[in-house]
């Protein structure tokens, strides 16, 4: 199936996510198939469960989260938006950039069919963020709306979602989403991943 880039972009999958798959994953056989049995759930209509994407960098959690996005875009015609926490509070807001053409914050964010969501883990955190993520988690959780995070945070803990969000946003991701805990990937694995996908190809 041809698709133009500026269909991925205008989705908010990044360039160097483009000619991805879930078999370009070079993480455990296991992550693998838990995101692949995911995808089998968006199939199905209304998907109410999200994924909660978390680990350390280089772990392939961005690769898999881009995977799935593009999957449900391309393969299912889900709508996807893929967006920042900074995205998401300049929406919530009404701070829109004059020249943007995502004005509409309720159909480009709050309601898209799949939303993928990166840098809740940002160092510093307003107790108006905390309301905008998580009035908009409750709303999709609400609507069987499924939302993916991509993040280092881990659900509870000293330095966790709770404890620079808080339990209400920290419950509402539980009840939604299924989480995948990615562990880092060393730089050999992943180069020998690399070279045996291209022999396979």
């Amino acid at each position: 199936m041809k698709v133009s880039v500026q269909t991925l972009l205008d989705a908010g999958i990044y360039e160097q996510y483009h000619s991805v798959t879930l078999a370009s994953y070079y993480g455990p056989e296991e992550i693998r198939k838990t995101v692949s049995s995911y995808m089998g759930l968006l199939k199905k209509g209304k998907c109410r469960v999200g994924l909660y994407l978390v680990g350390g960098n280089y772990c392939g959690k961005m690769l898999l989260a881009m995977s799935v996005a593009k999957y449900a875009l391309l393969r299912i015609g889900t709508t996807v938006k893929c967006v920042t926490l900074d995205t998401i509070v300049t929406g919530y807001t009404g701070t829109w950039a004059v020249n943007s053409d995502d004005m509409d914050y309720e159909h480009t964010i709050l309601n898209v069919g799949l939303l993928v969501i990166t840098e809740l883990d940002r160092p510093s955190v307003s107790e108006m963020i905390r309301g905008a993520v998580r009035e908009l988690f409750e709303h999709r959780y609400r609507r069987w709306l499924p939302t993916i995070v991509v993040t280092t945070l881990p659900l509870t803990g000293e330095l966790s979602l709770m404890s620079k969000y808080d339990s209400n946003l920290t419950s509402t991701i539980q009840k939604s989403s299924l989480i995948v805990e990615c562990p880092k990937v060393s730089q050999a694995e992943r180069e020998t991943y690399r070279n045996l996908q291209k022999v396979l190809r």
